[in-house]
């Protein structure tokens, strides 16, 4: 009947009535992931009707590059991050890693420890963000356990959030920082909620792809991508198990092998051009705020992970989005 026809394919009308919205921990990835999440501390800010403050939530960002992070942190911008959320994952001169546990670097070939440029930035190369990684390993996730634990702890004393915990990573797939680590920090957080006895939680990367021109500079962000989606392909699929990147999480079971419960793509223009990076940030961050903190976003998350589940097609864990303000 045209009744039936017009009827949505979701129906909000019950989930808005009973909806509550839960906490998040917010996480950006690299260069643009760190700008996106600083764009949704703002949007947190300024959504005076929600229930939750910032504060409610948590927030890191993980990048290699010392000067992205000063900028971000710094008191001269209007909306700085608090240095407390920023973790650096510093590249240092190949001389620094030459008395490591040779175990450490077992994922890598031994070159890229001799392959370091003089910037001590990635310059897009992947390999030198796992590098870098793995020299933090340990610290990093100490440092996320705590944050996760606290989130947890406070989850479980709101009476009013029903909801699952929400766990975002934002990033880029063309960077040599975020795209490369994308998968690994979503391990790295399975290990984590496993260890903690905490399963009533989502977990979800949003990153964004670009156009690029035709050549040698592009070629590396265009291959940088390519990697970072035929990588999440294999993982993704539940059928295949990965061994741990960090020789001391072998011993640690995980509830799922898959680093995510879905990954939504968001547009990115034509990569290189300011003004589409700067839209690509609000692409992300409004994606992530709605996704997290509206009853819409909870009822997309149960019809994702419902045709995640029951799916033929092996890519159904992957989706796009997005955001045009009214």
């Amino acid at each position: 009947s045209d009744q039936h026809a017009l009827q949505p394919a979701i129906d909000m009308r019950d989930k808005a009535c009973r909806w509550n919205n839960s906490r998040a921990m917010f996480i950006g990835l690299g260069g643009l992931g760190g700008q996106a999440l600083n764009l949704v501390r703002k949007l947190a800010k300024l959504d005076c009707d929600n229930r939750l403050d910032v504060d409610d939530h948590a927030w890191a960002v993980i990048d290699t590059d010392t000067v992205a992070l000063n900028v971000l942190t710094s008191d001269e911008q209007e909306q700085c991050l608090p240095s407390r959320y920023a973790f650096e994952l510093r590249i240092l001169h190949p001389s620094e890693y030459r008395d490591a546990d040779p175990e450490l670097f077992c994922p890598l070939s031994r070159r890229w420890l001799y392959n370091i440029p003089r910037s001590l930035k990635t310059e897009g190369v992947r390999p030198l963000a796992i590098l870098s990684l793995l020299d933090h390993y340990r610290q990093l996730r100490n440092r996320l356990s705590k944050d996760l634990s606290d989130l947890i702890q406070q989850h479980e004393q709101d009476a009013d959030g029903q909801e699952p915990l929400h766990i975002y990573l934002l990033s880029s797939m063309h960077g040599g920082t975020g795209g490369a680590l994308l998968s690994e920090i979503g391990f790295m957080i399975r290990r984590i909620m496993t260890e903690l006895g905490f399963s009533h939680y989502r977990s979800c990367a949003i990153a964004s792809v670009a156009a690029t021109a035709n050549n040698s500079s592009a070629n590396l962000y265009s291959a940088a991508a390519i990697s970072t989606l035929s990588e999440l392909t294999y993982l993704m699929d539940r059928d295949n198990e990965v061994a741990p990147l960090h020789f001391g999480d072998k011993l640690h079971a995980v509830s799922s092998h898959k680093p995510f419960d879905w990954v939504t793509l968001v547009e990115g223009g034509m990569h290189g051009l300011q003004s589409d990076a700067d839209n690509t940030v609000a692409q992300l961050a409004n994606v992530a705020w709605l996704d997290a903190q509206s009853a819409l976003g909870c009822a997309m998350a149960e019809s994702r992970l419902e045709a995640s589940q029951q799916a033929v097609d092996s890519n159904a864990w992957l989706r796009s989005a997005d955001y045009r303000p009214l």
